[in-house]
């Protein structure tokens, strides 16, 4: 996608959703198309911002470059490997309340709800030494539970009468595979610190 369309794309979603849903749902987007030509340019502009804001605002002096770096990575990693992960995983649930299994409009649900959450990292980002202030925005990542709750009888044809019990399904797998990647990347990027450490000495 260029730029103006997912600039369009976000817009749309966050102030007509429910217009936007319907659109979506007529593109049948490839779910590799959408997560290189949607959720990673996001992704790559949150890149971007947290560079720009661990080196210019944080005041964090003692962490060199290429652990910045590394922070950067990890912090880019977790959401595109989260949401590839929780997509498989519900996609797998989702004859439970639909009689469509498809997994590209799985991820369609998915990374297009996933929206609020992209932008929240892009503006926290920029803002990394403003924690309150970043605590604030996390709010506003919530809203994508919204967009699912709106897009979810939509793309995935969700039965009335179980979009609760859709959404809190979804939302439980979505949490323990984000608490389960941050963990482990938290695991791995201390492993890398402390080796630097230790070869440092």
């Amino acid at each position: 996608m260029r730029l103006t369309t997912i600039y369009s794309k976000v817009r749309l979603l966050i102030s007509q959703p429910n217009e936007e849903w319907l659109k979506i749902k007529e593109e049948d987007t490839p779910y590799r198309v959408l997560l290189k030509g949607y959720v990673l340019p996001l992704i790559i502009l949150f890149i971007g911002s947290s560079v720009l804001g661990r080196v210019l605002f944080t005041d964090k002096i003692e962490l060199t470059f290429l652990i910045r770096i590394i922070y950067v990575v990890k912090d880019a990693l977790i959401p595109f490997i989260g949401i590839y992960v929780s997509s498989l995983i519900i996609n797998e649930i989702v004859p439970r309340f639909s009689n469509v299994k498809n997994l590209n409009r799985t991820f369609q649900l998915m990374g297009y709800s996933f929206t609020p959450y992209l932008l929240t990292l892009f503006i926290k980002g920029l803002l990394a030494n403003y924690s309150s202030l970043n605590n604030f925005l996390s709010f506003f990542s919530l809203y994508g539970f919204y967009l699912m709750w709106i897009g979810c009888p939509v793309i995935l044809d969700i039965r009335k009468e179980d979009k609760i019990n859709f959404i809190l399904l979804s939302g439980l797998v979505i949490i323990g595979v984000f608490t389960l990647m941050t963990y482990s990347a938290d695991f791995v990027f201390n492993i890398i610190l402390i080796t630097s450490a230790v070869k440092a000495m």
